[in-house]
């Protein structure tokens, strides 16, 4: 099996994991309870088709170079949306399972705050700048998304 067989597969298979979970989301008619989730899912969803196609078809927009050009636009705009969504999602989870406590949901809602800004302060100093021009993108938005991981497992060591 060749790579860009598998990578297409691979690919083909997550899109239909996220429509599928996106059903099974609105079915429950969870969008109204969780809608940063649900911003999550139709993300997830509406961008799989079109990165797929751009992954698939160099060709699409006339030249192998612009479509490469907008396949690397549209896949750090996605990266840097979820890691933006998943942050929000993390406070809904938060304030959904704390919701019986609204002091301590306060509390720590100002707390997730502080470690979300704490970990992105942290993530961006160490960004290299050797990269001045548009290949900063990916470490800009590796970091964030590094800072959205730290408040994940500060919200699994939380709830532990």
């Amino acid at each position: 099996m060749s790579s860009q067989l598998a990578m297409s597969l691979m690919s083909t298979v997550e899109f239909l994991l996220w429509a599928v979970l996106g059903l099974l989301f609105w079915n429950k008619k969870l969008h109204r309870r969780f809608p940063a989730m649900a911003a999550y899912l139709v993300l997830r969803v509406a961008s799989a088709p079109l990165l797929l196609a751009f992954l698939l078809n160099g060709g699409l927009l006339g030249s192998k170079r612009t479509s490469i050009a907008v396949y690397f636009f549209l896949y750090w705009t996605v990266y840097i949306a979820s890691a933006v969504l998943l942050y929000f999602v993390c406070m809904e989870v938060f304030r959904s399972a704390l919701s019986a406590l609204p002091g301590l949901m306060r509390l720590g809602t100002i707390v997730f705050r502080w470690v979300f800004l704490a970990s992105a302060i942290a993530s961006f100093s160490t960004i290299s700048f050797s990269h001045p021009n548009i290949l900063i993108i990916p470490d800009v938005a590796y970091r964030l998304m590094h800072s959205v991981s730290i408040l994940e497992l500060c919200l699994l060591a939380f709830s532990a």
